[in-house]
């Protein structure tokens, strides 16, 4: 293999892992923009008191979607307000949005009962706004370092190398033979990270006594310098 040969696949591993990551920025970023959104109609229909039946209806059917973004920040034990029970792996979003309609429109909110639907109702309105503020911290968070990212072409390279390692198992995943959490659990885990940092440093050094010395004169200068 030629200087120019591996200095072509040098490249295509950096362009690789360049989109790799750009792909993770973009896909933090949309992730951050719903999510801004989603908040903003639950202030409208919070502000509304339950009368603004659009903003509701945005809510109920995105509530899937933000759930799954949530992913294990929005599941928890969760103890009703005045309740001596405890509900075990909650969802907040898809339990909490319709609680929260049914206090605004529970007509005993007329009633004697108004200071205790509406002490829940703002025990719910918090509990959702506390846990779409921390996600939204955590994405703001990573979008500045997948941004720190995009400008290290170390880490292009390390991704690029990544997504050569995990292309087996990504075929496997597109043939349906392996499922989305396998290829999720396989593609994240520690040991591809630790063998596709050993290779990008394999790699490197390969490539620089390959462009500069030659192998060679790389050999032969070694057996000098240590006598062998």
């Amino acid at each position: 293999m030629n200087k120019l040969h591996i200095s072509i696949f040098l490249f295509s591993i950096l362009i690789i892992g360049f989109i790799r990551v750009r792909s993770k920025y973009n896909q933090t970023k949309q992730k951050e923009s719903f999510t801004q959104e989603f908040l903003g109609k639950l202030h409208v229909y919070i502000s509304s008191r339950g009368s603004n039946l659009a903003a509701y209806t945005y809510l109920i059917m995105h509530s899937n979607k933000m759930q799954d973004y949530l992913g294990i920040l929005g599941i928890c034990n969760y103890r009703p307000p005045f309740a001596n029970h405890i509900h075990r792996n909650y969802p907040i979003i898809l339990n909490l949005l319709p609680e929260l309609n049914r206090c605004f429109q529970d007509n005993s909110l007329a009633g004697t009962n108004f200071t205790f639907q509406h002490d829940i109702a703002n025990y719910n309105i918090s509990t959702l706004q506390e846990v779409l503020l921390r996600y939204l911290g955590e994405l703001n968070e990573k979008t500045n370092e997948d941004h720190r990212l995009l400008k290290n072409p170390i880490i292009w390279f390390r991704e690029g190398v990544q997504m050569i390692l995990i292309l087996p198992i990504q075929l496997l995943n597109w043939l349906g033979i392996v499922s989305i959490p396998v290829f999720k659990k396989i593609s994240q885990s520690f040991v591809v990270k630790i063998l596709s940092s050993i290779i990008v440093l394999m790699g490197i050094f390969s490539s620089v006594i390959e462009i500069t010395l030659g192998w060679n004169e790389f050999i032969a200068w070694v057996k000098y310098t240590f006598g062998i």
